[in-house]
């Protein structure tokens, strides 16, 4: 008689807690990154952090080599969270180790504030801060969730 591989592997290995697994990432990483855009999107429609863009853009308006400074298409941060948010949270939720997982978020916030003095060269700006709280909201409940479960066959 043939036994079915369900049979001959359970789905959760000895002393793990069948509550805290995690058996399907991508859908977690992908309701984190709906949760960062929501996030983002109200901090940005409240006007919370208008303040912070107006200095960011004060402070860098003299610095470009091309001249007046130039807003780039306001769609171009949205994209970039929706992207990294979701490339950010698939991983930290598959990499094992917490301090692996806290260098790739620090990583991101620090590539995502790098865009501004790199714009700045180029006379461009573009609002940044109210994605970066989203992909700072990423990071964190990202962290928070590979935390507190783990992958199925996980160690």
């Amino acid at each position: 008689m043939s036994e079915s591989i369900h049979e001959k592997a359970p789905a959760h290995g000895p002393g793990v807690d069948a509550s805290r697994t995690n058996p399907k990432p991508g859908w977690v990483a992908a309701a984190i990154t709906l949760m960062a855009v929501v996030v983002a999107v109200m901090v940005d429609r409240l006007g919370v952090v208008a303040a912070v863009d107006r200095m960011i853009e004060e402070r860098v308006g003299g610095i470009g080599l091309d001249g007046d400074l130039v807003r780039l298409s306001p769609w171009l941060p949205w994209f970039w969270l929706v992207v990294m948010a979701g490339a950010i949270s698939y991983q930290i939720l598959h990499v094992a180790g917490h301090s692996r997982r806290v260098m790739l978020g620090l990583t991101l916030l620090v590539l995502h504030v790098s865009w501004i003095p790199v714009l700045a060269l180029c006379s461009r700006v573009v609002p940044l801060a109210s994605t970066g709280i989203g992909l700072a909201w990423a990071v964190v409940c990202s962290l928070i969730y590979a935390a507190r479960h783990r992958e199925v066959g996980g160690h």
